[in-house]
């Protein structure tokens, strides 16, 4: 996930998924590494955010194939990581 400052965060998409007709709510967490020696007070809790993507803001076929991708993780009960690959990534 590119952030609008430029950073780069490596994000699954996490918790459920809402999604309309007209919009989809998305949460996402950061994939994080933690070393396993890492004390406790210097480690960090991944980061999460919440994305809204309009219906008009997408091709009618992005939109299409999103809609269709989120539908099939939601009664699958996956995490979406599979699901939601690079073959679904918006062009």
């Amino acid at each position: 996930m590119q952030l609008d400052t430029g950073a780069v965060h490596f994000a699954e998409v996490y918790g459920p998924v809402r999604l309309t007709p007209g919009f989809v709510v998305l949460c996402w967490q950061e994939l994080m590494t933690l070393a396993v020696d890492a004390e406790p007070t210097t480690r960090r809790r991944g980061q999460r955010w919440r994305v809204v993507i309009w219906a008009d803001q997408l091709s009618a076929e992005d939109w299409r194939r999103l809609s269709v991708s989120l539908r099939w993780r939601r009664r699958e009960g996956s995490s979406g990581d599979k699901i939601l690959s690079a073959s679904t990534a918006l062009s």
